[in-house]
């Protein structure tokens, strides 16, 4: 990371691409621990122990610094969360239609992708800030599941703005850090036969 510059781009975009948090090899070390422990019923204790090692490599250094910056102040990762997500997810998972999330002001999410966008096709889409105070005010998204919208081209076409939605080329390692709550998103579902590995923290001032 160039930290300075980075400092600069996240707080004017909030999102950002981090690269090689972890690498390639330990994250299918931990894919490999997960899934192997699903056949003997998962443990709390192994779920903790892929958190504390990827906790250990991600809350270091140069990403330290770029949220200590952002904060203002010291920070906490929260409700840490191993996901697997496959070509179903979206018809059964509100996250795969365009919302924001509710919870703490400035909180943010974190997402170690542990299996590269490449292979699966399992991203996380967005839509910048100003896009995203205007689909908030007219109405298009809504906190419920059930009146959420997989394509939001309409509307936004209808307001005489850009349809195209951001997205960053994460390789396995490389974290998406944002704004869910400033930040209009929503996963798109892999492709068939294909599976998202994702670890996830929810990042607040201290509680």
């Amino acid at each position: 990371m160039k930290i300075k510059q980075d400092f600069t781009y996240f707080n004017d975009n909030l999102a950002i691409q981090i690269h090689g948090l972890l690498p390639p090899q330990q994250c299918k070390e931990l894919m490999s621990r997960y899934e192997n422990s699903l056949d003997k019923d998962l443990s709390d204790e192994t779920l903790d122990g892929i958190f504390k090692e990827c906790r250990d490599l991600v809350f270091i250094d140069d990403v330290d610094a770029l949220l200590t910056n952002y904060f203002q102040s010291e920070y906490q990762p929260h409700w840490p969360r191993y996901d697997v997500v496959d070509s179903s997810a979206s018809i059964y998972n509100g996250s795969c239609l365009w919302h924001l999330d509710h919870g703490m002001p400035n909180m943010l999410k974190l997402f170690v992708y542990l299996n590269p966008v490449t292979q699966h096709g399992g991203n996380t889409l967005f839509f910048d800030r100003n896009r995203t105070v205007k689909l908030r005010n007219a109405g298009e998204l809504p906190i419920e599941n059930n009146q959420r919208k997989e394509d939001l081209t309409q509307a936004l076409e209808e307001m005489g703005l850009d349809s195209c939605y951001l997205a960053f080329d994460l390789k396995a390692g490389d974290a998406l850090l944002f704004s869910p709550l400033l930040l209009a998103h929503r996963c798109l579902a892999p492709r068939a036969g294909k599976k998202r590995h994702t670890i996830c923290f929810t990042i607040t001032p201290p509680i």
